[in-house]
This record gives C-alpha cells, structure tokens and sequence, in this order.
C-alpha cells in the first residue's frame, strides 16, 4: 500500500512534468507533439462554432413558430424534433440513477415522475434533473385494516 505521502509527492512529479511538457510545447511550437495539441484545440473549437450556430438555427425555428401562432401540439412536436435533433431526450423512468431529485422527508419504497429528466443520448449524461416523488410500491399489497362496527369498535 502507498502512504499518502508517496502518492503526494507522485501527484506533485505528475503535476511537474505536465509543467515541463506545456513549457516545452509554448517553447518549439513546431514540435510534432505541438503540432498535434494544436490541431486538436483547433477540432475542438471548429467544433463547438458548429453546435453553437446549430442551436441558434434551432432557437430561430422555434422562435419562428411562436411568432407564427402555431398551436400548442404544433409547439409540443416541434420541440420533441428540435430535442431528437440535439441529441437529448426526454427521460420519464425514475429509475436512472441520478437523473431525478427526490424531496426528503417522503415514504415510500415506488417512484413517481413529477418532472422529466433530459439525457444526453450519446453520453447518457444527465442534462437537466427531473423530479420525482415518493410513492407507496404499487405491487405491494395493502394491508388489512381490522373492521369495525361503525363506532370505531372493532367487530367480534
């Protein structure tokens, strides 16, 4: 087992020869190792200019119907379209870890949605929380209350 400070002082080598390596990369920018760390920024900015532009064209259409008067169901498929299109999807399974928030303080062992979560459909990474709430387990059979006589007696 590695004592904490061995693996504090491999955190901080670690963290030196990062150091070094970027120096060296601001130093020879026309190394190759410079070369492919620029390229992949650049990738990573041309990229994100693309999904930019790309919601703003979504945020225009959707504008666009609104000014328009488009009905509510118009509306709610436009949305379902725009969301697809993103890659995000709406998520109404309380069972995904992580993707609801649950209030404190309720009984129960079944989950109901309240809310939906919105899930990023190529990470699966949770976009925007939904809510849930705590509900008695529908499968779980209710207990007998014992019968009374209408004077809150139970009968014989």
């Amino acid at each position: 087992m590695i004592s904490r400070r061995i693996s504090r002082q491999l955190a901080a080598l670690e963290q030196h020869v990062a150091d070094i390596e970027g120096m060296l990369l601001l130093k020879d920018p026309g190394a190759a190792k410079a070369a492919e760390a620029y390229e992949g920024l650049r990738r990573q900015i041309v990229g994100a200019t693309a999904e930019r532009i790309a919601h703003l064209a979504q945020l225009a259409q959707l504008d666009a119907a609104v000014q328009a008067g488009e009905s509510t169901e118009s509306l709610a498929l436009l949305l379902t379209d725009l969301l697809a299109q993103a890659g995000v999807l709406r998520w109404d399974n309380p069972t995904l870890e992580g993707a609801f928030a649950l209030p404190p303080g309720h009984e129960g062992e079944g989950l109901q949605v309240v809310e939906p979560a919105y899930v990023e459909t190529h990470s699966g990474r949770v976009v925007r929380q939904g809510r849930a709430a705590r509900v008695p387990d529908p499968f779980e059979a209710p207990v007998p209350q014992a019968a009374t006589n209408g004077a809150g007696k139970s009968r014989p």
